[in-house]
């Protein structure tokens, strides 16, 4: 019989984040209102503010993904 190898580990995702605007390094912080599902994330450098909406499987990678594609 085969030992348990266990789960793996698949890691943390991000929570904060690079600023798109003043390229400033981990310099964003999601605020996610899941009673609202509404999410911002501001750069507390240049106080740059994207808002967007989620819904209840959101999570805060998502908020920043929303906002790169809004920049393209």
């Amino acid at each position: 019989m085969k030992p348990s190898r266990g789960k793996k580990d698949a890691g943390k995702l991000a929570t904060i984040f690079d600023c798109l605007n003043c390229s400033g390094e981990k310099t964003c912080h999601v605020n996610m209102d899941t009673k609202n599902y509404v999410a911002d994330i501001r750069c507390h450098v240049c106080n740059e503010i994207f808002r967007t909406r989620i819904n209840r499987l959101s999570s805060p990678i998502d908020v920043y993904c929303d906002w790169v594609d809004s920049q393209n």
